[in-house]
Protein backbone atom coordinates (compact mmCIF):
# COMPACT_ATOMS: atom_id res chain seq x y z
CA UNK A 1 0.00 0.00 0.00
CA UNK A 2 2.28 2.64 -1.65
CA UNK A 3 -0.13 5.95 -0.77
CA UNK A 4 2.81 8.61 -1.66
CA UNK A 5 4.10 7.21 -4.71
CA UNK A 6 3.66 10.08 -6.75
CA UNK A 7 4.09 13.08 -4.83
CA UNK A 8 7.43 14.77 -5.08
CA UNK A 9 8.07 17.28 -2.12
CA UNK A 10 6.86 18.39 0.77
CA UNK A 11 3.90 20.00 0.22
CA UNK A 12 2.66 17.21 -2.07
CA UNK A 13 3.03 14.96 0.92
CA UNK A 14 1.42 17.03 3.35
CA UNK A 15 -1.75 17.94 0.93
CA UNK A 16 -1.85 14.04 0.29
CA UNK A 17 -1.83 13.27 4.28
CA UNK A 18 -4.71 15.17 4.57
CA UNK A 19 -6.74 14.19 1.93
CA UNK A 20 -6.46 10.69 3.44
CA UNK A 21 -6.60 11.26 6.99
CA UNK A 22 -10.21 13.23 6.52
CA UNK A 23 -10.92 9.40 4.87
CA UNK A 24 -9.01 6.80 6.72
CA UNK A 25 -9.24 8.82 10.24
CA UNK A 26 -11.34 5.97 12.85
CA UNK A 27 -12.76 9.25 14.06
CA UNK A 28 -14.74 9.66 10.61
CA UNK A 29 -15.30 5.99 10.59
CA UNK A 30 -11.90 4.91 8.80
CA UNK A 31 -9.97 2.10 10.16
CA UNK A 32 -7.22 2.12 13.40
CA UNK A 33 -4.76 -0.07 11.70
CA UNK A 34 -5.11 1.89 7.91
CA UNK A 35 -4.74 5.49 10.05
CA UNK A 36 -1.64 3.49 11.28
CA UNK A 37 -0.15 2.22 8.51
CA UNK A 38 -0.99 6.01 6.82
CA UNK A 39 1.06 7.65 9.36
CA UNK A 40 3.84 5.42 8.99
CA UNK A 41 3.91 5.97 4.97
CA UNK A 42 3.93 9.82 5.76
CA UNK A 43 6.65 10.10 7.95
CA UNK A 44 8.92 7.73 5.55
CA UNK A 45 7.70 9.77 2.76
CA UNK A 46 8.15 13.21 4.67
CA UNK A 47 11.59 12.06 4.92
CA UNK A 48 12.77 10.89 1.75
CA UNK A 49 10.88 14.45 0.43
CA UNK A 50 13.46 15.94 2.44
CA UNK A 51 16.45 14.05 1.58
CA UNK A 52 16.65 12.96 5.40
CA UNK A 53 17.79 9.97 6.34
CA UNK A 54 18.80 8.46 10.33
CA UNK A 55 22.23 9.19 9.34
CA UNK A 56 21.73 12.73 8.26
CA UNK A 57 20.08 13.37 11.98
CA UNK A 58 22.60 11.62 13.83
CA UNK A 59 25.00 13.62 11.86
CA UNK A 60 23.22 16.78 12.65
CA UNK A 61 23.36 16.00 16.05
CA UNK A 62 26.89 15.01 16.56
CA UNK A 63 27.50 18.83 15.84
CA UNK A 64 25.92 20.27 17.73
CA UNK A 65 26.93 17.65 20.48
CA UNK A 66 30.68 18.15 19.81
CA UNK A 67 30.15 22.03 19.83
CA UNK A 68 28.52 21.87 23.02
CA UNK A 69 30.97 19.22 24.49
CA UNK A 70 28.46 16.25 24.97
CA UNK A 71 28.31 13.18 23.90
CA UNK A 72 27.77 12.04 20.55
CA UNK A 73 26.07 9.26 19.01
CA UNK A 74 27.32 6.60 16.66
CA UNK A 75 25.45 4.44 14.31
CA UNK A 76 26.49 1.19 13.06
CA UNK A 77 25.84 -0.31 10.25
CA UNK A 78 23.07 -2.51 11.46
CA UNK A 79 21.58 0.04 13.25
CA UNK A 80 21.29 2.22 10.29
CA UNK A 81 19.81 -0.35 8.36
CA UNK A 82 17.23 -1.17 11.43
CA UNK A 83 16.58 2.43 11.91
CA UNK A 84 15.65 2.92 7.68
CA UNK A 85 13.46 -0.28 7.78
CA UNK A 86 11.47 -0.02 10.72
CA UNK A 87 8.35 1.55 10.63
CA UNK A 88 7.00 4.13 12.85
CA UNK A 89 4.92 1.99 14.72
CA UNK A 90 7.44 -0.26 15.38
CA UNK A 91 9.79 2.47 16.16
CA UNK A 92 7.53 3.61 18.68
CA UNK A 93 7.41 0.01 20.17
CA UNK A 94 11.25 -0.09 20.30
CA UNK A 95 11.35 3.31 22.20
CA UNK A 96 8.06 1.87 24.84
CA UNK A 97 10.73 -1.13 25.46
CA UNK A 98 14.08 0.52 26.03
CA UNK A 99 11.94 2.86 28.49
CA UNK A 100 10.68 -0.10 30.17
CA UNK A 101 14.10 -1.79 30.58
CA UNK A 102 15.44 1.17 31.79
CA UNK A 103 12.89 1.21 34.89
CA UNK A 104 13.68 -1.91 35.89
CA UNK A 105 17.32 -0.97 35.59
CA UNK A 106 18.21 -3.29 32.20
CA UNK A 107 20.49 -2.36 29.44
CA UNK A 108 18.65 -1.24 26.83
CA UNK A 109 17.63 -3.28 23.15
CA UNK A 110 19.56 -1.83 20.15
CA UNK A 111 17.76 -1.13 17.47
CA UNK A 112 19.07 -4.12 15.76
CA UNK A 113 18.34 -6.40 17.87
CA UNK A 114 14.70 -5.24 18.18
CA UNK A 115 14.54 -5.17 14.64
CA UNK A 116 15.70 -9.10 14.27
CA UNK A 117 13.80 -9.89 16.94
CA UNK A 118 10.50 -8.68 15.28
CA UNK A 119 11.10 -10.13 12.20
CA UNK A 120 11.30 -13.67 13.98
CA UNK A 121 8.03 -12.95 16.14
CA UNK A 122 6.51 -11.99 12.71
CA UNK A 123 7.41 -15.02 11.05
CA UNK A 124 6.27 -17.05 14.02
CA UNK A 125 3.00 -15.25 13.54
CA UNK A 126 2.52 -15.86 10.06
CA UNK A 127 3.52 -19.23 10.81
CA UNK A 128 0.95 -19.98 13.32
CA UNK A 129 -1.86 -18.54 11.41
CA UNK A 130 -1.09 -20.49 8.33
CA UNK A 131 -1.31 -23.94 10.78
CA UNK A 132 -4.28 -22.33 12.39
CA UNK A 133 -5.53 -22.72 8.34
CA UNK A 134 -4.23 -25.93 7.43
CA UNK A 135 -5.86 -27.09 10.79
CA UNK A 136 -9.29 -25.82 10.18
CA UNK A 137 -9.50 -26.59 6.57
CA UNK A 138 -8.46 -30.54 7.74
CA UNK A 139 -11.35 -30.53 9.71
CA UNK A 140 -13.23 -28.90 7.29
CA UNK A 141 -12.24 -32.37 5.32
CA UNK A 142 -9.95 -30.34 3.24
CA UNK A 143 -6.81 -31.70 2.57
CA UNK A 144 -5.01 -29.77 0.15
CA UNK A 145 -4.42 -25.66 0.28
CA UNK A 146 -5.67 -24.26 -2.81
CA UNK A 147 -3.37 -22.93 -5.58
CA UNK A 148 -5.76 -20.44 -7.03
CA UNK A 149 -9.19 -18.47 -5.62
CA UNK A 150 -10.92 -20.51 -8.13
CA UNK A 151 -9.54 -23.82 -6.81
CA UNK A 152 -10.64 -22.12 -3.19
CA UNK A 153 -14.04 -21.23 -4.95
CA UNK A 154 -14.14 -24.64 -6.13
CA UNK A 155 -13.52 -26.22 -3.19
CA UNK A 156 -16.45 -24.55 -0.76
CA UNK A 157 -18.85 -25.81 -3.80
CA UNK A 158 -19.71 -22.41 -5.67
CA UNK A 159 -19.17 -18.99 -4.71
CA UNK A 160 -22.24 -18.16 -2.76
CA UNK A 161 -20.77 -21.18 -0.44
CA UNK A 162 -17.38 -19.08 -0.43
CA UNK A 163 -18.73 -15.86 0.44
CA UNK A 164 -20.67 -17.83 3.50
CA UNK A 165 -17.60 -19.19 4.89
CA UNK A 166 -15.95 -16.08 4.50
CA UNK A 167 -19.17 -14.45 6.51
CA UNK A 168 -18.17 -17.18 9.01
CA UNK A 169 -14.99 -15.84 10.27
Amino acid sequence: MELFTHCETVAEVKARYRELASILHPDVGGEAWAFLELQGQYETARAQCKGETHQRVIETYNAHAEAQGKRKIYMTEEKRFAMDNMTLPERNIWRSFNQAFKSLGLPPMDAWEFYAWMNEWKAKVAARERYWADHRRRARGQTQRPQSVAEWIALHGGLENALAQCEEF
